[in-house]
């Protein structure tokens, strides 16, 4: 009989429910960073310093052009900081202006069946372990 190596289980990662880091990525989509080279205003793939090759001992920090379409930065916001939050309470709004009248009434069928001396469930169990025959006290 070969013995196997025992495997631990790998857990699914931890998702991140920070704020920041949720509404960060729905906008950047909308944000469009580009950079741009010394010479020109061209954009350019160097990411690292530029140097500027008439005084070769100066170095140049490389520009960035940031476009943002404030538009759709702004509906986003809108719509998971306002409008989802209205929603979700318009949601449970109706839901408990509906479930009022059910729960008004499964709580009057359940009551019925509890008495009021001891905190209802209390005095129900009490009674049913002197059924059982467990207890040696009459209630």
């Amino acid at each position: 009989m070969t013995s196997r190596p025992s495997r631990r289980p790998s857990l699914p990662a931890i998702p991140d429910m920070r704020f920041e880091t949720a509404y960060l990525r729905k906008v950047q989509p909308y944000i469009h960073l580009t950079r741009l080279s010394s010479k020109s205003r061209e954009p350019s793939d160097d990411y690292d310093i530029v140097y500027n090759e008439e005084e070769p001992k100066e170095r140049e920090e490389p520009r960035e052009l940031l476009k943002i379409d404030w538009g759709n930065v702004i509906w986003a916001t809108f719509r998971d900081q306002v409008l989802a939050m209205w929603l979700q309470g318009a949601v449970w709004t109706l839901i408990s202006f509906y479930l009022m009248p059910v729960y008004g009434r499964l709580s009057e069928r359940v009551g019925r069946r509890f008495s009021d001396k001891e905190g209802g469930a209390v005095a129900y169990l009490r009674a049913w372990v002197h059924q059982l025959g467990l207890s040696t006290r009459q209630y």
